[in-house]
């Protein structure tokens, strides 16, 4: 059975689900397989940056978003399940 490993952003019991990383809605989740999946942490951590650099440019469903809210978990799950 292979896992695959992905990264999301977490904000409280819920996860960012966003359009398109070049702006548009965020808005919460709470299944890490809805929200928007990076390969790595890395990745994860530059987009979570880049929202909240451009904040401006995003519209968010909820006001408890908020950067110091936001951290990256990892998530791996069996490949059968996706």
């Amino acid at each position: 059975m292979t896992k695959k490993k992905f990264h999301v952003l977490k904000c409280g019991n819920d996860y960012l689900r966003f359009k398109h990383l070049g702006g548009g809605l965020i808005t919460l989740t709470n299944s890490p397989f809805e929200a928007y999946q990076f390969d790595t942490q890395d990745d994860a951590n530059m987009a979570n940056q880049a929202i909240f650099t451009n904040i401006s440019d995003y519209e968010f469903s909820d006001p408890a978003i908020k950067l110091e809210n936001v951290f990256v978990v990892e998530v791996i799950v069996e490949e059968n399940k996706l």
